[in-house]
This record gives structure tokens, sequence and C-alpha cells, in this order.
């Protein structure tokens, strides 16, 4: 499918695969305006179109092009189960020990991240929780035949996406939007590089199933 300045958030999301970095350097909500155009988006945010599809282009460079419309439901929650649930389990396992470090050695820095620890084992614990429910009641039902029928538990995946949405967003005000103090150590530095992408990948999460997943499997 050729993108242009018609196709939504979301079509870009799910086949281009430097629209997401995009899209956040650039404030579009394409987790839940992924019906949105891409012109709209641009008009609404004062930018001209044509610099964002050169910015995805430039993004895209080299990456890996994974086009989610194009998979079966089976085989997109798969992807799903390995690029975002298995990944966030990691990272977070990693980035939480990584901040109370960070946070341990420069208490006194005031461009310290104080309280990133506590709140990234608050999100693990609600990503967890929001994964399990999906792995063991809704992407079986799917895989099973009955995505019409699982309404229910696709709009209760929904409403708690939303309230992932804010953690993120709480989440990067606590990494200071991820800018780094002079003379920060490479600690510090790993943490917000980490965090950064972790914050993308929940977004390219939410996005890909409130855009692609949930609408197919509903659609039969």
């Amino acid at each position: 499918m050729e993108l242009n300045g018609k196709s939504t958030l979301g079509e870009w999301a799910s086949t281009s695969p430097g629209a997401s970095a995009v899209f956040i350097k650039n404030s579009f909500d394409f987790c839940y305006k992924g019906s949105q155009s891409l012109e709209e988006s641009c008009k609404a945010k004062g930018v001209a179109v044509e610099k964002v599809i050169e910015q995805i282009k430039e993004y895209s460079k080299g990456k890996d092009l994974l086009t989610w419309n194009s998979l079966e439901l089976e085989q997109m929650i798969d992807k799903i189960l390995e690029r975002f649930h298995h990944k966030h389990r990691q990272d977070l396992t990693i980035l939480i020990p990584l901040a109370r470090k960070v946070e341990s050695a420069h208490m006194d820095n005031k461009y310290s991240p104080q309280g990133l620890a506590f709140f990234l084992e608050k999100l693990l614990f609600e990503l967890e929780s929001h994964m399990k429910k999906e792995e063991q009641i809704l992407f079986p039902l799917i895989k099973s035949g009955q995505g019409q029928m699982s309404l229910g538990p696709i709009n209760m995946m929904i409403y708690e996406h939303v309230g992932h949405g804010e953690n993120l967003a709480q989440l990067k005000a606590l990494a200071k939007n991820y800018k780094l103090p002079e003379n920060a150590c490479e600690s510090w530095v790993t943490l917000y590089q980490g965090v950064s992408t972790l914050e993308r990948e929940i977004m390219e999460h939410i996005a890909i199933e409130n855009n692609v997943l949930f609408p197919k499997a509903l659609n039969g």
C-alpha cells in the first residue's frame, strides 16, 4: 500500500517502521486517534505533511519492515507477544534496578529522576496484569476463531490502554523528558535511552492492537 497524507496514522504506524518515532517526536496521538489522517494531524500541530513524510522515510532507513496489516490474526498475536509482551518484561527487569542505581548515586543532583524506579515497578505491575488478560483470555479467544465474540474483552483492553497512555506521560515527566545533565554517567545515559525506547514500544503496542488487531478480530 502506497502511503500518503490521506493515509491514517494507524496505517502509517502499522506499515512503516519509522512512523511511530516521528509521531512521538511531533506529539501525534497515533494510539487513540489512529483513524485520523496524517494531513489532519499535521494541520492540527502546524507542521508540513511533506516534512513529516520525509522524516518517516529517514527514520525507516535500514529498519526491519513489518507490515502488520498483512499478517493473519494468529501471526499478528505471535508477533505482539514476541515484540511487545516479552520485550516489555525483559526491558523493565533491567530498567528498574538501573533506575534505583542512578537515583541512589545522584541523590543530591537536582536533575536526578527521583521516583522513577518506583514508578517503573508500578508500570510493570499494571502491564503484567494487562498482558496476562490478553494472553490468557483475549488472544486464545481470537486464535480460536471467536474474535467476533470478543467485543467485551477488547473494550476492557482499550479502556486499560488509556491508563497506560497516562502512565507514559508521567514516566516521561519523571525522566525529565530524557534531558541529561552535563557529564551524566553512563548508567544515567543508558537509563534514559532504555526508558525512551520503552515509551515508544508501549505506544506502538497500543497502536497496533487498537488500530489493527482489534478491528481485524471483530470483523472476522
